[in-house]
């Protein structure tokens, strides 16, 4: 009647954009599914609870609802987005590496793609901390060198010792060696004053000491692979040449490991000295009483031991063969370091072996020595006069009467001036009790 429209009053729809629009998505909870993984395989437990749940919830929808959503998670389950395939391959997969990973056994009891993997992780640390990407990668790298040489000693000291993986490591420590000389050879010194301490402790509180284990034996290979050996001094040579001269002069043989570990030694110091062409009397001391001990008719001999050998005594006979059967069977070769760490309870025939394989060992070491020192004899030492005063001979007996005369001018004179001081603070302290009383 007044002209107006009938829908005046009833609210006309608002503007919508297309990111307002209603496209049925309902964003008020997360359902998306996670994947997780549990002992290298994936987790299907959780994917199942998660559907199980969805599939229990038409309690709150409707009957027809909760038929479809099954329905659509059953063709989701065979779908090709599904994960049940992954599960049955990673466990083919698994079952057909199983017998490689058996058969690929290292000594040490790990399997051999654990110390490539190890290998691997060590060269990537050392190209991640290049000193040329970072500042601080020179102190890390540093570190990583003392770090492979604890797991050096640990290797070696486990109970079956994996010398192929310290055989791997040694190019690693070479290449770090290379790069921070200082630091490595920090690390070996301290490597070194440590098996040095634990000697003399023994020494002082028993008089004797014990054959090192084979940690200490490695560490003295390694420092000589790492190291010049040629030079007259050396901070990490010398002391490693001191340590294998106490282990030949210290240390007793009571087993036979102990007569493994000297061989080995003796041969250490034959490579540091091949160089060089230095006379080392502990070889000779070594070599003479291995041998003496090994000779059955000990009374037709005309030489003298030395210590730490003894010509009589509970291990003397300790490299005698017991049988003469076992020499048949005893097939020459190289002597295995394995023995020095090896259990102790050996049976008469391996025990025999290991005797008979140090003989062997003996005889050639003997014979290199002979060789090498007939062909490089050591020159002997000039003889030059010390004057009192610790400098050589070189002039007439004048000037050497007067360079005498002064020198004791000059200590007599030292020696007069600190009495003169001692002297004066003694009246000062005097001096200043009378003024405090």
């Amino acid at each position: 009647m007044l002209g107006k429209d009938e829908d005046e009053k009833t609210k006309k729809p608002k503007h919508m954009s297309a990111d307002d629009l209603n496209d049925g998505f309902i964003l008020d909870r997360d359902d998306r599914r996670l994947l997780s993984y549990k002992d290298g395989k994936m987790n299907m437990e959780d994917i199942q609870e998660g559907r199980s749940r969805e599939a229990g919830s038409p309690e709150e929808e409707e009957s027809e609802e909760s038929d479809e959503e099954e329905e659509e998670g059953q063709e989701d389950s065979q779908g090709p987005d599904s994960h049940s395939d992954l599960d049955s391959d990673v466990e083919s997969e698994e079952d057909r590496e199983k017998p490689e990973e058996e058969q690929c056994q290292a000594p040490g009891g790990g399997s051999l793609s654990d110390v490539e993997e190890q290998l691997l992780v060590v060269e990537r640390i050392q190209k991640c901390n290049h000193p040329s990407l970072a500042v601080g990668s020179k102190s890390k790298l540093e570190k990583l060198f003392g770090f492979l040489l604890e797991y050096v000693g640990d290797l070696a000291t486990s109970d079956l010792p994996d010398l192929k993986a310290i055989d791997r490591l040694v190019v690693q420590l070479y290449n770090l060696c290379q790069m921070f000389p200082k630091s490595a050879s920090s690390s070996m010194q301290f490597v070194l004053q440590d098996a040095m301490h634990e000697m003399e402790e023994m020494i002082e509180t028993r008089g004797l000491a014990v054959f090192p284990g084979l940690d200490v034996l490695i560490y003295l290979k390694i420092a000589g692979l790492l190291f010049p050996t040629s030079d007259f001094w050396h901070p990490v040579v010398t002391p490693a040449l001191m340590c294998m001269s106490q282990i030949l002069t210290k240390c007793p043989m009571l087993s036979l490991r102990d007569v493994v570990k000297g061989l080995f030694v003796y041969c250490l110091f034959l490579d540091y000295v091949s160089l060089s062409w230095r006379f080392i009397p502990e070889l000779v001391n070594f070599l003479l009483g291995i041998l003496y001990i090994e000779a059955p008719n000990k009374q037709s001999q005309g030489s003298t031991l030395v210590h730490p050998f003894r010509a009589r005594g509970k291990n003397s006979e300790l490299p005698l063969v017991s049988s003469e059967d076992d020499v048949a069977t005893w097939q020459r070769g190289s002597l295995p370091l394995h023995w020095a760490s090896g259990p102790c309870a050996l049976t008469t025939a391996e025990a025999n072996h290991i005797r008979l394989s140090c003989l062997a060992a003996g005889l050639a070491l003997l014979k290199h020595c002979v060789l090498t020192y007939a062909l490089h004899p050591p020159p002997p030492p000039p003889l030059v006069r010390v004057l009192e005063f610790g400098r050589k001979q070189g002039s007439t007996k004048e000037e050497q009467e007067g360079k005498r005369l002064i020198h004791k001018h000059k200590r007599e004179f030292k020696g007069a001036v600190r009495e003169i001081r001692k002297d004066n603070q003694f009246l000062a302290r005097m001096q200043l009790s009378e003024i405090m009383e």
